[in-house]
């Protein structure tokens, strides 16, 4: 007769016992066997168990998880299909539009641009734009100036320079 393995005992032989206990209601696809004990008992329904045969907490835990799926707003995400290439990076052409800004090319960065659809561009660094290593970068605020300045000071074998970098008007170093 088919029994249940015995936990501390059937060393070795625990999952042919267990499998032989199973087969006597199962077929070998998992299903319930008709002529089993439980085959008379319950016959699983071709569109699926009714919320009928649930528990009452079983079918409060699906109807608060159906409420929860019906509520979320996706509406406003933005599709990371929008994103084509590797280097893309999103930008907002207006208030909540976000757009697609390409990437560029290597050796360029990218730059405050009004007159671009994303306020944005990829251009290429002069030397007089470049930040060198060395340069002295700081945040002007630290040091009195209104919230939308920084500086670089750079010195050179024959000068030292301070640039004073405003709102939409500067290359950005790294």
């Amino acid at each position: 007769m088919s029994r249940l393995p015995v936990p501390g005992s059937d060393s070795g032989v625990w999952g042919d016992i267990l499998n032989d206990y199973l087969e006597v209601e199962h077929n070998a696809d998992g299903t319930l066997k008709p002529s089993g004990s439980l085959g008379s008992k319950y016959t699983k329904p071709v569109a699926g168990i009714p919320k009928g045969d649930l528990t009452s907490d079983v079918q409060t835990s699906l109807g608060k998880a159906d409420t929860a799926l019906q509520a979320v707003d996706v509406s406003g995400k933005v599709d990371k299909s929008t994103l084509t290439t590797k280097g893309d990076v999103y930008a907002a052409s207006a208030a909540s539009t976000p757009v697609r800004v390409g990437v560029g090319t290597t050796g360029q960065v990218l730059t405050a641009d009004p007159t671009q659809t994303a306020g944005l561009k990829w251009g290429a660094v002069t030397d007089a734009d470049a930040v060198h290593k060395g340069d002295l970068v700081y945040n002007a605020v630290d040091f009195g100036a209104d919230a939308a300045s920084w500086h670089v000071l750079t010195w050179r074998s024959y000068a030292v320079f301070v640039y004073h970098f405003a709102r939409n008007r500067y290359r950005h170093p790294f």
